[in-house]
């Protein structure tokens, strides 16, 4: 009898391979458990409508994860960037840029300097908060802009 003590009590102390093993595989087994549970419960809402978003709230996909041929996606709300002001000159021009053209091909068509095409996506990129021509145009896709 006690060598099944002393057995038992260095089982518990010092965890073995097997039992780390049996262990991993109720943790797995507990996870899938889970996901075939959102599954199910995803299930009985497919026909249902995704919820309203208002116009301030923006659904940022946080993770994305497939079970049984359906994705499920992890999302969260949060609030859209405040919406920018633009004057229609610096819109022209950004909606230039984003059809491709270059400052010296922005300055012709709109007969105006090379060097205000630059002043004024300089105060665009400011007041955006950007560094590239390439974030701007998405800045201001983004907000419906271009």
């Amino acid at each position: 009898m006690k060598t099944m003590t002393a057995r038992m009590a260095r089982t518990a102390e010092e965890p073995t391979e097997e039992g780390m093993l049996r262990e991993l595989a109720d943790l797995a087994s507990a996870r899938e458990l889970k996901l075939r549970e959102l599954a199910l419960i995803s299930r009985g809402r497919a026909g249902a409508a995704p919820a309203p978003q208002s116009q301030g709230v923006v659904q940022e996909v946080l993770a994305e994860v497939d079970v049984e041929g359906a994705t499920y996606r992890l999302t969260r709300l949060r609030e859209r960037p405040p919406s920018v002001d633009v004057t229609p000159r610096e819109l022209e021009i950004a909606r230039l840029v984003a059809r491709g053209l270059a400052t010296k091909e922005i300055s012709v068509e709109l007969r105006i300097s090379s060097w205000t095409v630059l002043t004024h996506l300089r105060r665009l990129f400011t007041r955006l908060g950007v560094n590239t021509r390439s974030a701007m145009v998405k800045r201001l896709s983004d907000e419906g802009l271009v």
